[in-house]
């Protein structure tokens, strides 16, 4: 459940195509999450998404923003570890 505080930042993410909600489990934090147009496209550097090009997959990130660790590639392809908390 949404906070009534928070009412007006789920609205507007709600109308733009995303989903509002606890950026973790038993989080009190929310964050507006998209789908990017990408999403699951294959890729073997950052720049062939527009979100993440996640390392174990080789595909791009099916949301963003992506909270936690995940192995991504960048830019020149090396594997990196991108935290976002």
């Amino acid at each position: 459940m949404i906070p009534p505080a928070l009412a007006a930042a789920a609205s507007a993410c709600v109308r733009s195509g995303g989903r509002y909600g606890p950026r973790g489990s038993g989080s009190r934090s929310y964050a507006c999450f998209t789908t990017p147009r990408d999403a699951g496209k294959s890729c073997s550097k950052a720049s062939d998404c527009s979100s993440a090009c996640l390392a174990r997959s080789l595909s791009c990130a099916p949301l963003q923003p992506l909270f936690g660790c995940h192995e991504v590639l960048t830019d020149r392809g090396a594997r990196v570890t991108q935290c976002l908390d």
